[in-house]
């Protein structure tokens, strides 16, 4: 897990109810898509994705920006869909982040 997001969880524990925290995720991913638009990255434009178009190269300063993107948009479709799917060989970092979001949600 990226310490951005790591971060992130941070301030999702400070909310209050699911409304709450789904309009943060929406807010943050929207600010980071804007960002990556901006940089020149693309994304796709099919409704309910916030996939990045796959085959871009990713500029070294931008890396830490995109996984956490990746994880941020992980975080938005499991608050708002329930749908927590594992990105493939990576099971363990994203089962991380789905367990500390379940643990706010719960609370």
């Amino acid at each position: 897990m990226e310490k951005r997001t790591e971060e992130f969880i941070e301030i999702l524990k400070n909310l209050s109810g699911e409304n709450e925290i789904s309009e943060r995720v929406i807010s943050d991913i929207d600010l980071m898509k804007k960002t990556l638009q901006s940089r020149g990255y693309e994304f796709y434009t099919v409704e309910h994705t916030d996939d990045l178009v796959g085959g871009q190269g990713i500029y070294n300063k931008d890396v830490d920006l995109v996984e956490h993107y990746k994880e941020v948009a992980y975080i938005k479709r499991g608050v708002l869909t329930g749908e927590w799917v594992s990105m493939f060989r990576e099971e363990q970092r994203y089962d991380e982040i789905r367990d500390a979001i379940r643990d706010i949600l719960e609370t």
